[in-house]
């Protein structure tokens, strides 16, 4: 999703590209963790047929650090722009 934002926004500068990717992450992020949760809820209905519990926690553990990275990342540059306007 990131690569599709890069080849539409070639022109752009580098802060637009850098929302993007910021963007793509907390899309993909949430996509991650709603699919890890539907896992579990298919797995708890149906323990006999599916597997990949762990696979699915660590769909959870990664969707979640990456919407914490995001913060991180969103709140830096916040911190960024008002030390910039300060000086």
């Amino acid at each position: 999703m990131g690569c599709l934002a890069g080849i539409f926004l070639t022109g752009a500068s580098p802060l637009i590209l850098f929302l993007a990717l910021l963007l793509a992450m907390l899309i993909l992020a949430f996509f991650a963790t709603r699919l890890a949760k539907r896992a579990f809820k298919d797995m708890h209905y149906a323990r006999d047929r599916f597997g990949g519990k762990a696979m699915a926690a660590v769909g959870m553990l990664l969707g979640v650090l990456s919407i914490i990275a995001f913060l991180g990342l969103v709140t830096i540059v916040f911190l960024g722009f008002a030390f910039i306007n300060l000086t």
